[in-house]
């Protein structure tokens, strides 16, 4: 399974942080039909058909690990750019 595995800094509260996270699960759950949950305090699973991961937060970055299914490879390089302004447009 390819995967991917981005990070980005963040100065927000751990609270903050965590509605971050929420607010962006709630999105792509409804947009690509994701389910996700909570993990412990620090800790964001998801998954569909072909995809699966987590957010880790930690108090100055935000942890991103996604495996993708063989179908969804080809996707990768795109998935991972929309990942990357996700985490700057709401981590910044």
């Amino acid at each position: 399974m390819p995967r991917l595995e981005l990070s980005r800094q963040h100065s927000l509260a751990p609270e903050q942080a965590r509605q971050k996270v929420e607010q962006i699960g709630q999105q792509l759950a409804s947009k690509h039909g994701l389910e996700g949950r909570w993990s412990g305090a620090d800790t964001y699973e998801f998954k569909r058909t072909g995809v699966k991961g987590q957010v880790k937060l930690t108090a100055q970055q935000v942890l991103v690990q996604v495996d993708l299914s063989l179908v969804l490879s080809p996707l990768k390089g795109k998935i991972e750019q929309k990942l990357r302004e996700g985490l700057e447009r709401e981590f910044a």
